[in-house]
């Protein structure tokens, strides 16, 4: 699949952030700990957001919300999804970065981790690595994660069989993760893509650059 028309790379820029704080080299992951709850830590991500979840859990398996009681009728979930083919990538994630969707319906502002898409540092992919990003929804609302240029396979169980995505639902109080091959250079758009919460300011640019020097691969 061609995505080269969401090439973003006249995006407005901002300042460069690298994974300091977020970096897990020699990660082992096994399969999602599915409705297994944990606190969702200290950051409350400031004005941007207007509470966060006491708990947060994966909830791949779970209905989306409004489809939970639908009688005579099976509504799919991200488990039941399945690539026919293992993945070509079988390497673990190098290393990890935990993005929170953030918002304050009261003020109308929608962000990554508590900040507008102006005042958002530039996620860094390096070239060729395997990525692993963490979702937090710190919001009551869904929010349908979107990543231009880029397959995320879905980390739901499946094992080599991971499915692909370019957009994930994640639901209120849901922690999940997806990984990454990064496997194209340039700017590229992330985004909810509910589209009036990215014109509110839920949107990201992903800069993929060069591993820096020292870095294992």
């Amino acid at each position: 699949m061609d995505h080269s028309s969401h090439d973003m790379h006249n995006m407005d820029t901002a300042p460069a952030m690298g994974h300091s704080g977020h970096g897990m080299h020699q990660m082992d992951h096994g399969g999602p700990d599915l409705g297994e709850a944990v606190p969702h830590g200290p950051d409350h991500h400031g004005v941007g957001n207007a509470g966060v979840p006491m708990m947060v859990k994966n909830r791949l398996h779970e209905p989306g919300i409004g489809l939970e009681s639908i009688p005579d009728h099976k509504v799919l979930v991200y488990t039941d999804l399945r690539s026919l083919e293992p993945g070509s990538d079988r390497r673990s994630p190098e290393r990890e970065l935990e993005l929170h969707l953030t918002g304050n319906m009261e003020r109308y502002m929608w962000s990554f981790d508590g900040k507008k898409y102006s005042e958002s540092p530039i996620l860094q992919f390096y070239y060729g690595e395997r990525l692993r990003l963490t979702f937090v929804n710190d919001t009551m609302m869904e929010h349908p994660i979107h990543l231009h240029g880029m397959w995320m396979e879905i980390d739901n169980g499946a094992g080599a069989y991971k499915p692909r995505k370019h957009v994930l639902n994640v639901k209120p109080a849901e922690k999940c993760s997806v990984e990454v091959n990064v496997d194209v250079t340039g700017n590229w758009a992330f985004h909810c893509h509910l589209l009036y919460h990215m014109e509110a300011g839920m949107m990201r640019t992903v800069t993929v650059v060069e591993r820096p020097l020292g870095e294992q691969s």
